[in-house]
């Protein structure tokens, strides 16, 4: 019963907002809403988040919704190895190479071990080991606790048993935004041992110490090939920003640094787990160049914002052509126009 009121209040708390904004009628909405959730495997957090509201069937057509993005897991994605992305010690084990960090894993018998790691740091990053979304992650002064043993202790007490090095993020984002690492994901699939990148995004956070949309941060679409981008961030509230609300910094005018390093960096990660082939992969810039921050290999589908999309075009067309060619995507015919660079897809297929 419970579960019952709490959808259909998110479920009116969507239509209201719909209405009062564009004054759509209720009734139309909602029966929009069960079309949209039968005919494109649209949730209701899809149908707000990228305003299919707005968009004609067609164009509907072309948004990668929830449910289009777990069938594209679970056709790509080797269930057997899921456990290397959500296990964070053995994720590091095994891209340990790509992370550019000091790191440990705290077994609860290993304070020595955590004493000489600790050594020299005024902060260390503390995270539960499980994979969170950014939550309960801990920034941690060293110097707020009596002893080196009461901070071993109060880890293992919160379960916060993965502890690394603090990232020291390029000069450039930490003006955006300093509080976060502001994350660059990249998502990205495998296919006939060829790597495509699906989209980029930069994530910045906003009063809090991570960049996660779930906790408050916000996300804006970069030109794949140019590493700009000139739109607004977005935020899940729909909020456009072109001024970072806590640094005033100007935001909707992005060139992102090292571009080609992370596209080469994602393309061998890619590589590693071949059996894992659709992943959304989380970088941190550095003033020496990009590092593996973390993965999911259900990547979030949030590039799809309304306000990102060039001719109200999802991401769809790219992936149904990626998936039905043999031939590589390099050698599909690019045009260019003063802004975007456009690839001509096929618009038949549907997950």
């Amino acid at each position: 019963m419970d579960n019952i009121k709490k959808n259909y209040k998110k479920l009116n708390n969507v239509i209201s907002y719909i209405n009062n904004k564009y004054y759509i009628g209720k009734l139309y909405l909602l029966i929009d809403i069960l079309f949209c959730k039968i005919k494109y495997k649209a949730n209701l957090n899809d149908y707000k988040m990228f305003s299919m509201y707005l968009l004609n069937n067609k164009e509907r057509k072309t948004i990668l919704t929830s449910g289009k993005n777990l069938i594209l897991t679970n056709k790509l994605n080797d269930y057997s190895k899921l456990h290397i992305f959500e296990n964070k010690n053995e994720f590091n084990e095994v891209f340990g190479d790509y992370l550019k960090r000091k790191w440990m894993f705290i077994n609860r018998k290993n304070y020595n071990e955590f004493e000489c790691f600790i050594k020299n740091m005024d902060y260390i990053i503390a995270k539960p080991n499980d994979n969170t979304e950014g939550k309960r992650i801990e920034k941690i002064k060293v110097g707020d606790y009596n002893s080196i043993k009461e901070l071993y202790n109060y880890l293992k007490d919160k379960d916060l048993l993965l502890v690394e090095e603090v990232i020291k993020q390029h000069n450039y984002l930490n003006k955006l935004y300093s509080k976060s690492i502001n994350r660059v994901t990249v998502v990205t699939i495998l296919y006939n041992d060829i790597t495509y990148i699906i989209s980029i995004n930069l994530n910045l956070g906003n009063n809090s110490i991570v960049d996660s949309l779930k906790r408050g941060g916000m996300t804006n679409k970069i030109d794949i090939e140019t590493g700009t981008s000139l739109h607004p961030f977005c935020d899940r509230g729909l909020n456009n920003y072109y001024f970072h609300p806590v640094t005033k910094e100007k935001i909707n005018n992005i060139k992102l640094p090292y571009i080609n390093e992370i596209k080469s960096l994602v393309k061998d990660l890619s590589k590693i787990i071949k059996t894992v082939r659709y992943v959304s992969w989380d970088i941190a810039i550095t003033n020496d160049g990009p590092i593996l921050i973390g993965a999911s290999p259900l990547p979030n589908i949030y590039y799809q914002f309304y306000v990102h999309n060039e001719d109200n075009k999802g991401i769809m067309p790219l992936i149904d052509e990626i998936l039905n060619k043999e031939t590589p995507v390099d050698s599909i015919e690019i045009k260019k126009d003063d802004k975007f660079i456009h690839l001509e897809l096929n618009y038949n297929r549907l997950i």
